[in-house]
C-alpha cells in the first residue's frame, strides 16, 4: 500500500505563519502538523510515503529526510491539489491512501478506509456544514457528487481529504487527470474535481466511507489552528 500526501500550496489563508514555512510544518502543541499524519501511518506500517511538495520545499526535505520520497510539483504557486496529484502518478502503485498534509485526524479513520473493498473510496464525516466546506451528496453509499457549490440543505457531509484508490479506480482516475490537466483552464482545480469528473463524466463508482464522528481537523486559518491547540491542550486529541 502506497501512501500521497499533497503538500505543495502556500497557504496563503495562514499568512503570515506560511510565507516562509510550508503549512505541513506548522507547530501545534510543540509538533508539526505533518508528525500527526506520520505518526498514524506508522501505527498500520505504511511507510511507502510519497510527498508532492512545491511552496518551501527545501525546509520539508530538511526536516523529514530521507523518511519519505518527493515529488516536486514545479508550478505550485499557479496550480491545486488536482494537479499536485498528477505529479506523482507514477508512485500510485497498485494500491494507495490519498491524503491533504493540513489535516488531523483518528486513527481508526484510517483503520475504516483501508479495510474498504471498494476501488474507489472517499472519507466523508456527516458533521454541521458551512460554506466553505468540501461538500458531498450520497446515496445508497455512492457520491454523486462532490463540491463547494452543493446547498448545505443538499449536502450529506464533507469528504475530509482521505481517500483509497485501487485496481481499476486508479486505471481510472489516471485517465481521468490525464484528460483534465491538459486544459489549462483546470491547473488551479481541486483534487475532488477530478472525482467528480469521475462521477459525472466517466460513470465511475465512488464509495463513501463514513467517519463516525471521529476526531478530524483541517487547518486552513488561523481559528483552524486555535482550534486544534485548545483540543490539543484539552485531550480531545489522541
Amino acid at each position: 500500500m502506497n501512501v500521497i500526501i499533497v503538500a505543495a500550496g502556500m497557504g496563503r489563508r495562514l499568512a503570515p505563519l506560511t510565507n516562509n514555512c510550508p503549512k505541513c510544518l506548522i507547530d501545534i502543541g510543540g509538533r508539526k502538523i505533518i508528525d500527526f499524519t506520520l505518526d498514524v501511518l506508522g501505527k498500520f506500517g505504511l511507510d511507502n510515503i510519497t510527498l508532492v511538495v512545491g511552496h518551501e520545499h527545501e525546509k520539508i526535505r530538511d526536516y523529514l529526510g530521507n523518511r519519505v520520497k518527493y515529488v516536486k510539483n514545479p508550478v505550485y504557486a499557479n496550480t491545486n491539489s488536482m494537479y499536485s496529484l498528477a505529479c506523482a502518478q507514477d508512485y500510485f502503485g497498485e494500491e494507495f491512501i490519498y491524503l491533504h498534509s493540513d489535516i488531523i485526524f483518528d486513527k481508526l479513520i484510517l483503520e475504516q478506509i483501508l479495510s474498504c473493498g471498494h476501488e474507489i473510496c472517499l472519507c466523508v464525516d456527516e458533521k454541521k456544514l458551512d460554506q466553505e466546506d468540501m461538500k458531498v451528496k450520497i446515496e445508497k453509499d455512492l457520491i454523486t457528487a462532490i463540491n463547494k457549490s452543493i446547498p448545505l440543505d443538499k449536502a450529506t457531509g464533507e469528504f475530509i481529504g482521505i481517500a483509497k484508490f485501487k485496481g481499476q479506480g486508479i486505471v481510472d482516475l489516471k485517465e481521468a487527470l490525464s484528460i483534465l490537466i491538459k486544459d489549462t483552464r483546470n491547473r488551479d482545480a481541486y483534487f475532488e474535481y477530478a472525482i467528480e469528473y469521475l462521477i459525472k463524466n466517466q460513470g465511475v463508482r465512488v464509495y463513501s466511507c463514513i467517519s463516525d464522528n471521529r476526531y478530524y481537523a483541517e487547518i486552513d486559518d488561523e481559528d483552524d489552528l486555535a482550534r486544534v491547540e485548545s483540543d490539543l491542550k484539552n485531550r480531545r486529541i489522541s
